[in-house]
Order: structure tokens, then sequence, then C-alpha cells
């Protein structure tokens, strides 16, 4: 007999940003937990930064890639004390500069880069977004040779992604050798703005799925793309850009400080079924380049 999965939401779960509950149950009917591989729940004192164990900063601004405006500073993410990631974006003091001249923006972006990287699971992030026009949020994974074949040949895998100007919208991605940039293989889906979400990934040899609070909302399989580059160690960042060739120009609301509040990330070995709530068709559009 083939193990089952039950799957539960509670009442208001998906307004409240819960994500649906899933358990396994063995052949004797005995409820299962996938085992955790790895996670954090961002725990410790206000002002410390995230654990050095798990994540290392990353800096400067270069433009990153599509001439996005922000100047990544350690100091810009750090722990509120309540068991929250909190990456500010703000302003920038006077003396840093960019690649168009002095930095109009600071923010942050931490990695996992040679501290944490997984072939297949189910990735989990709950986190709340940021408000402002040209904010530019995502968590998202490279193949852990990105410093060795280049982008887009090392893969890449949006969890999740948002530009201010979009509105509600939010997108899951696939980007490998010739589907990349705006021709990656997209998802969209909406959100409640202003609220907890949240978002993971199931990835096994073959496929791909995204859902938002236990929905699906995006789907690729290996005949989808023209190179499966998606069997390897992929790594995680996190990060909160602005401006760039994707999200455009600030407008007055992003003179005020916005924060992407992230919840916890979690990495289990088990991806759930992609029969599980399917949803409608996936919509394709144009996303970004980052590096």
């Amino acid at each position: 007999m083939r193990p089952r999965v039950i799957c539960w939401v509670a009442a208001g779960a998906i307004v409240a940003g819960v994500a649906a509950g899933c358990s396994r149950r063995d052949a004797h009917g005995t409820a299962t937990t996938p085992p955790t591989l790895w996670q954090d729940e961002f725990d410790g004192p206000q002002g410390a930064s995230p654990d050095p164990g798990n994540w290392s900063a990353e800096t400067g601004g270069s433009g990153w890639g599509n001439q996005q405006l922000q100047y990544y500073t350690s100091s810009a993410a750090t722990l509120d004390g309540d068991g929250h990631l909190v990456i500010t974006a703000e302003p920038a003091p006077s003396g840093l500069s960019c690649w168009y001249g002095p930095c109009s923006f600071v923010s942050g972006r931490i990695t996992t880069y040679r501290r944490f990287a997984q072939r297949y699971g189910h990735f989990e992030v709950r986190m709340k977004l940021p408000a402002g026009t040209a904010t530019w949020p995502a968590v998202w994974m490279m193949g852990t040779d990105r410093y060795s074949v280049g982008w887009p040949e090392s893969g890449e895998l949006d969890i999740a992604e948002h530009v201010g100007r979009d509105g509600d919208v939010v997108s899951g991605a696939a980007h490998g050798p010739g589907f990349s940039g705006g021709a990656a293989i997209t998802g969209d889906t909406h959100v409640t703005s202003g609220d907890f979400h949240t978002y993971s990934l199931d990835w096994t040899p073959d496929e791909i799925t995204w859902r938002i609070d236990g929905t699906q909302f995006h789907h690729v399989t290996a005949p989808d793309v023209p190179d499966w580059v998606f069997d390897k160690e992929f790594f995680v960042i996190i990060d909160l850009a602005v401006g760039g060739e994707h999200a455009g120009d600030p407008g007055p609301g992003d003179d005020a400080p916005q924060t992407l509040v992230v919840d916890y990330i979690r990495v289990t070995s088990d991806a759930l079924p992609r029969r599980l709530n399917r949803a409608a068709p996936r919509r394709t559009t144009a996303l970004r380049t980052r590096s």
C-alpha cells in the first residue's frame, strides 16, 4: 500500500496567510512528518544579524545585473526580536558610491552560498511584502556552480518575486539556458497587500510546482524547457532591490523606509504531489535578469 497524503485548510487560513497543512500517512495509517533538512526561524535579539551559520551578507552598489539603484549593506538585514528577519530599503546616507554615482538607496541581500544548498525537496517561506512602487523583493535560488559556469547556465528558481508597481501580483519562475530573463517560464498569482503569505516550491527530478498558501499557481516539467538544469544543488538568496530595468524608476512613496518581513524559511525532504490543489494554467510574463 502506498503512503497517503492528507491536507487540510483551517477556517480562514487563506485569509490569514497561513498555508494549508499536509501530513503523510504510511501503509498503516500512521501520520508522518517529512524530515526537515534546513530551516531558519529568525529567532534572536532585536538588531542582530541573521545566523552566520546559515547566511552571509552580500554588499555593494554594482547594479546587480540590471542597473538596480540600491547599495546593499549588512546592517539592512536584521532580526526584529519577535522571530522575523527584516530587510529595510530606505534613502542612502551620503558617502556611498553606486554604479551611477552617489547612491540613492540602501537595502539588504543575504545568501546561503557555501553554507546551505539543496537538490530537490519542499521549500517554504512565510513573509510580508513591502510597499513602494520600485521595491523588488525576492526569495530565490541559483545553482552552486553560479560563479564557475555563469548565469543562466547555473539555473535559477524564483520561489516568490514581487515588483511594487505590479500591485498585488507575485511571480514564480524558472530560468536556464534558452529560457532566462524575459523568456523565463513564469507564473503569476495575487496576494492581499500588507499580509503574511506562505510561498512554497516543490522540486523533484522532473517537475517543479509553486504554491501560495497551499494553492498551486505555477508548474514546470522537464519537457517544458530547452535545458533541464535543475538536477543539482541550489543555494538560497533573500533580497530587497530598488529600481532597475524591471522595477523602474522610484516614486514618491519609495523615499519612505520599506520593509520585507520574513517569518521563516524551511526546507524538507518531501515534495507534495503535483495533483494537489491544481490551479488554472499558468500565465507567462516577462521577468528580470538578476545576478
